[in-house]
């Protein structure tokens, strides 16, 4: 279900986005890992004796995490023990996962020039990198020629950007979040029986 889950989710950003396919398979089993996280974090709270706090629980969950993924807000801006968030949870690394398989199958790019000659004296041409951008794109809007250029240059702006192949990485870090949580599920509902078990039967 999870992967049926992540197909949907991925379909309409390689219609619309015009995504290479070849990336289709890693990109969902990359979303299914991280919804399995969710799932799971859903798992625990399930035990909350209020559904209503369960539910709060798991929406303060989402948006930590939403918010602590290395996009929004670096990890150096993030005081301790917050800052612990910002490496464990499964949205960072699900995206910096995605973020380098796309951009690596995604080939070149026309709206770059090569800095030599009389590119270098392009409007937006500083000649800082190996491209410049050519007027009138601006260079917030032009990233690089290549796969590896645009992640160095994003990687600049995001911490979740990384411009080396880190998925094993990722998909590791996702999945020992999962088990962990899975444990906590275990433990906690092995603490709520025994609790339930040792209380004295209600009297009529």
């Amino acid at each position: 279900m999870l992967f049926i889950l992540s197909l949907c989710n991925q379909l309409p950003m390689f219609i619309i986005g015009d995504w290479p396919w070849k990336i289709l398979g890693i990109q969902v089993t990359t979303a299914a890992a991280m919804l399995m996280t969710f799932d799971s974090v859903a798992t625990v709270y399930s035990l909350d004796m209020h559904a209503a706090l369960a539910v709060m629980n798991f929406l303060n969950f989402w948006f930590t995490a939403l918010l602590m993924n290395g996009f929004m807000i670096a990890a150096r801006d993030i005081i301790w023990p917050f800052q612990v968030a910002t490496h464990i949870f499964p949205l960072r690394y699900a995206f910096e996962a995605q973020v380098y398989q796309l951009f690596q199958a995604s080939g070149t790019y026309a709206d770059t020039l090569p800095c030599s000659g009389e590119n270098a004296t392009l409007e937006f041409g500083n000649c800082s990198r190996s491209f410049v951008c050519p007027f009138p794109v601006s260079p917030n809007e032009c990233f690089g020629p290549t796969g590896d250029e645009i992640l160095v240059s994003l990687g600049a702006m995001y911490d979740s950007v990384k411009d080396t192949n880190r998925y094993a990485l990722c998909i590791g870090v996702i999945c020992a979040f999962t088990v962990f949580l899975k444990l906590c599920f275990v433990l906690r509902l092995r603490q709520q029986v025994q609790a339930r078990e040792i209380q004295p039967p209600i009297q009529d």
